[in-house]
């Protein structure tokens, strides 16, 4: 394979990324009942991804929906808020197993709940605890906290719920009784304020959809980070406003994410950054996955 046969180097390199991305991205969102879940990633995708019920709260069990974006497949779990049932019905486990058997490993998890909430219930401890035994504390690595309702708090006082809230979050997930993570996990776990609807600002005026898609982006697995490239580039990529800094962040994470893998990662990686010696219009030309992927790096990632 040399210079002289570009395309042949191109069909083997599609390959292997297509291999590397037969696997599902999975998210998993939890929190309490009611808190926004649903709608929360709904407005982040602006795309129904999750049943949403303003009059009363529609998940009642464990649902697992599958979806389709742009060609890559993708498994949200939405839990009832695990521990919104009493202990002596036993919900909560039977909730982690069938989320256990479903899915082998998680992309991504939110842990959500309300920023003007005054504490952290003895529900959500008991929701820690459970996910940390069933996935291990290397789990929380791939979180974030994501607190809805900001539109519920002044200006004045937002700095400072956000803040306390999501230490109140990080204490519990460190805590011993709650399975302990180990500190330098969770001093990176990152808090983001969201208002459930996506039209409506924060009371600082920012844009958290493209704060909430970079925070997820970063922490995502490394197969995670390149599914989601290929889930969210052109029109959902555009529509967030992504700011300078958020988009090289993102390009940055998307090239770790590919030189994790021996093969397929860093024969792409060195492909699409021009490594391989092929020019990049030849690529973007190709067409694929390879080309989609140069052509997002070059159009929406570097300004």
């Amino acid at each position: 394979m040399t210079e002289e046969n570009p395309n042949l180097i191109l069909e083997i390199v599609e390959s292997l990324l297509r291999d590397l991305l037969k696997e599902k991205l999975v998210f998993l969102l939890m929190g309490r009942t009611g808190v926004g879940k649903s709608s929360t990633i709904n407005s982040l995708f602006n795309k129904t991804i999750a049943e949403t019920n303003r009059y009363r709260p529609t998940t009642k069990e464990v649902i697992f929906y599958d979806h389709g974006i742009n060609g890559v497949n993708f498994t949200l779990v939405d839990t009832p808020g695990l521990c919104d049932d009493l202990p002596s019905k036993g919900n909560d486990r039977r909730y982690i197993a069938e989320i256990k058997d479903k899915v082998k490993r998680i992309d991504s998890l939110w842990f959500v709940s309300c920023l003007d909430d005054n504490r952290l219930s003895r529900d959500e401890m008991e929701a820690i605890k459970l996910i940390t035994e069933a996935f291990g504390a290397e789990v929380w690595k791939r979180s974030v906290i994501v607190l809805t309702h900001a539109d519920k708090v002044t200006k004045s006082e937002y700095a400072e719920c956000l803040r306390e809230r999501s230490n109140v979050i990080r204490e519990a997930i460190a805590d011993p009784e709650c399975g302990g993570s180990a500190k330098k996990i969770v001093d990176d776990i990152y808090a983001i304020a969201v208002n459930n609807e996506g039209n409506k600002k924060r009371p600082d005026g920012k844009n958290w959809r493209a704060e909430l898609y970079t925070q997820v982006f970063l922490k995502t697995s490394d197969k995670g980070s390149v599914l989601l490239t290929l889930m969210t580039h052109g029109e959902i990529a555009q529509r967030l406003g992504l700011s300078k800094k958020q988009k090289q962040l993102i390009r940055k994470r998307f090239l770790e994410a590919l030189c994790a893998y021996p093969a397929a990662g860093i024969s792409v990686a060195a492909v699409i950054t021009g490594g391989a010696n092929i020019p990049v219009a030849v690529v973007v030309a190709f067409g694929g996955i390879i080309g989609t992927l140069c052509a997002f790096l070059i159009s929406e990632i570097r300004d």
